[in-house]
């Protein structure tokens, strides 16, 4: 679990050590952010539970022209889970599973000057990694088995966002991002509200 809370910053260092090799431009500024996740109402959700949930991300931004930016972005999410039991008189079942993901974006960033500057507007494209880590427990006459394994899946993501400055390094915003994961390729519909603090 600690391994996987310290990639997202493993990943942001080689970024910058990349560009930087590269001589291409660094990012005008840094930032980490923290917020709560909720699955929206779909087959996500009956794998990870109804409740809120929590992500750790790491941002740069690049001014592009007054007003817009390109924000690169690496998420991680950690979802709550979810227990579901089946019983019939011949076999007792009990599945929980628990899901993570981790997210490296792009999104293109609007501040409307008719909003006066502090709300902006944007639209992301991501390859989003999810992790499903799942016990099944089986007990039968023959006595009580408990298979266990984790599956992951590397799929593209959209997003729409909306955001607001509080003062030159505090924003807060509001994320809708879609996917999909699964052998079945089932769609995702994730809602996010998470607070930045840009260095």
């Amino acid at each position: 679990m600690v391994a996987d809370k310290i990639k997202p910053l493993l990943l942001m260092g080689l970024l910058t050590t990349t560009l930087g090799a590269a001589g291409l431009p660094l990012p005008g500024a840094w930032g980490v952010g923290a917020g709560l996740l909720a699955p929206l109402p779909g087959d996500l959700r009956v794998t990870t539970g109804a409740g809120l949930d929590f992500d750790l991300g790491l941002h740069a931004d690049w001014q592009v022209r007054p007003g817009q930016a390109v924000r690169a972005v690496l998420d991680a999410g950690w979802y709550s889970g979810a227990d579901r039991q089946h019983a019939d008189p011949s076999l007792a079942q009990s599945l929980s599973t628990r899901v993570s993901n981790e997210a490296l974006g792009a999104e293109y960033l609007w501040r409307p000057a008719r909003l006066g500057g502090d709300w902006e507007l944007g639209a992301g494209l991501y390859l989003i990694r999810w992790r499903v880590a799942s016990v099944n427990q089986l007990a039968t006459a023959g006595g009580t088995f408990t298979p266990s394994g984790t599956s992951t899946w590397t799929r593209e993501g959209l997003g729409v966002l909306a955001g607001r400055w509080w003062n030159p390094h505090l924003e807060t915003v509001a994320k809708v991002q879609l996917s999909h994961y699964g052998y079945e390729n089932q769609p995702t519909r994730v809602a996010s509200l998470n607070v930045l603090w840009q260095f």
